[in-house]
């Protein structure tokens, strides 16, 4: 049994650490941690902390021990104008380097929610900011619950979905309306494949819609 609580300053490297277990095996995740200055946590903890203070953060605690399960960060209301609307960036723009993807996709994220969410989706509408679950603790009910939360009063939401977070976005009744796909190797500078992977792959982002 868990139950669902807003989250406290006191929380946030507990959550750091949640999503950093997470994404551990997560290869755009694998591929920035190629360069030593990246470290995940420490990534997450300062807008963590400012989504705390900021956006509606809730965790999901073990109602016997009281072990934080996994969280959830919502923009509960946001408004979309057509008057910031932005140009599509392009791949070759950036710096082809482990960092340099991360600096595209955030810039690609920028354009969807400036120029495609104003045409997509109605204001107000609600913003699905982060979504984890700690590892040991997924496909327990923990994330459908958090999502539940935040979907009950059938408000349209989109989230940015990594290629791990799809098949449950998915499979909770998001609609992919834009998609983003890289090659990773591109972005690599041919340091070696993960363990245990073949290859470094594809990886597509997906702009997702809970009518």
């Amino acid at each position: 049994m868990f139950t669902l609580e807003a989250a406290v300053p006191a929380d946030a490297e507990t959550l750091a650490q949640i999503h950093a277990d997470a994404f551990a095996t997560e290869r755009v995740t694998m591929l920035k941690s190629i360069d030593l200055s990246y470290v995940h946590y420490q990534e997450m903890l300062p807008p963590i902390k400012y989504w705390i203070e900021n956006a509606t953060l809730i965790k999901a605690v073990d109602s016997s021990t009281n072990t934080i399960l996994g969280w959830a960060c919502w923009r509960m209301s946001a408004n979309a104008s057509t008057n910031g609307s932005i140009p599509e960036p392009e791949a070759k723009d950036f710096p082809r380097t482990p960092l340099g993807i991360g600096k595209f996709t955030g810039a690609h994220m920028g354009y969807w929610q400036n120029t495609l969410v104003p045409t997509l989706l109605p204001s107000p509408h609600r913003i699905l900011i982060s979504i984890t679950i700690d590892p040991r603790y997924q496909r327990s009910g923990v994330g459908g619950a958090l999502l539940k939360w935040g979907l009950q009063d059938k408000l349209p939401v989109w989230v940015h979905a990594s290629e791990i977070g799809y098949p449950f976005f998915q499979s909770h009744g998001f609609e992919v309306k834009a998609s983003l796909t890289l090659e990773l190797k591109d972005w690599a500078q041919n340091a070696p494949v993960p363990t245990g992977y073949s290859e470094w792959g594809t990886t597509t982002f997906r702009y997702m819609v809970h009518p």
